[in-house]
This record gives structure tokens, sequence and C-alpha cells, in this order.
């Protein structure tokens, strides 16, 4: 008779504390905020005048996230927020000439996040959704004989870039989050990002007026890692 009381009070004792942590994921901590560093690389998809497709070498660049998160339940999240990416691309305009185009990008996504369970310490997320971005700077390094040397690269032809601001795509990925304190409300999160374009993104690359970029087809990819912090409240 007291062990079966002694086996009840332990499952009781467990079924309220778990019914606590849970209802305080339910009540106290609906939302989540968050500061991320991304180093990512981008792949171009151009098309070129000649009717030439061009698939870039992967460029290293980098991105700044701020995100915002609500909590539905232990295992579903809507997350939202900035996504900063500062990326470049070498790109072949001729047989030998080169320029290297540079672009900042804002990102607003809309991510739908599967956890594992919120409530422990450790958590792994799935996430993927829509995003819509806008072009907030843009530069080209101008065009140079690739077998010049360094002495003459500044000797180039004027050149004059233009993108399309918007931008409309998706981005995905996997991570995981480790609570930093009992409470659970600070976390450390690391994990994979990716992000794919529909949207043509770059309308001509001009040398001397002429256009030797066609403005059909030009998509850009990201992937790389993040890591960063999320405080729930």
């Amino acid at each position: 008779m007291k062990q079966t009381l002694l086996v009840a009070l332990i499952l009781y004792t467990y079924h309220a504390t778990a019914q606590q942590a849970y209802q305080l994921l339910e009540t106290d901590q609906k939302h989540e905020i968050g500061v991320f560093f991304a180093p990512v690389f981008s792949v171009w998809d151009t098309k070129l005048s000649d009717g030439q497709q061009q698939y870039g070498d992967p460029e290293l660049g980098y991105g700044l996230n701020l995100s915002f998160n609500t909590i539905i339940n232990r295992y579903f999240s809507i997350q939202t927020g900035l996504m900063y990416h500062s990326m470049q691309y070498k790109l072949y305009i001729e047989r030998n000439k080169e320029c290297v185009v540079h672009l900042d990008n804002i990102h607003i996504p809309v991510l739908f996040t599967l956890n594992t369970d919120k409530t422990r310490i450790l958590n792994y997320v799935l996430f993927a959704g829509p995003q819509v971005g806008f072009n907030a700077a843009s530069s080209v390094q101008f065009p140079v004989p690739i077998e010049a040397n360094n002495n003459n690269r500044n000797a180039s032809e004027s050149t004059v870039f233009c993108v399309n601001k918007l931008d409309v795509g998706v981005a995905y990925g996997a991570g995981a989050d480790i609570a930093l304190l009992s409470s659970k409300m600070i976390r450390l999160d690391i994990g994979y990002i990716g992000t794919f374009g529909f949207a043509d993104r770059c309308g001509g690359v001009e040398m001397q007026g002429q256009t030797n970029l066609v403005d059909d087809n030009t998509t850009i990819s990201t992937f790389g890692g993040y890591i960063g912090f999320n405080v729930a409240f």
C-alpha cells in the first residue's frame, strides 16, 4: 500500500511539474526576440546577352538577422523579422573582362517552425516559409581585362549597373536551440539557413552604352549557417 502511494505521489509530482512548465510556456512565454549572425554563400544564376548561362562560384558574404517569434504551443511557432544580407558575385561579361557586383538586401520572411519540444533544454527546429525583400544598396567594380596586372586595373571602362529592387522567394533551414537558464528564457540558437529567390534581380550591366547582361533571368540563392540568441518574454 505504501509503495503504491509512493508511486502515485511520484507520478503526480512529475505530471504537475510538466504541466506547470507547459502552462509557463503557454502563458508567460508566448514570444521570443532574437539576434543572429549568419555567414552565407551566394550563388547567382545569370544569362548573358550571347545566351550563355552562368552559374558563379559561391561567394562568401554575411547576414545579420533580427527575429520575432510567436509561440503557438510547445511544438509550433511562427517567426518573422528582418534579414540583412551583404553579398557579391564575380561576373565574366566578355571573354577577357570581368566585373564584381555587390548587393545589400533586406528580407522580411514569414517562417513556420516545427519544434521537438520548446519546454526542453535542447530543442530541434525545422523552418520554412516565404519572404519578400528589397535592395538597399548596389555597386559594381569596373570591368578590366583578366590578364591585366594590378597596376592597370584602374584604367577601365565606365560601367553602369542596374538592379531590380524587389525580390520574392523562400527561406528554409534547420537547427537547434539550447536553454542557457533554468527558466529557459534565454536560448542559444545555431543551425543552417538557405534562401532561394524567384524574382529576376539584375536589370543590366552597361559598358559604353552596350548592354552586356540580359535581364530575363537572374536569380540569387544563398546558403550558410547562423548563430545567435533568443530571449523569451
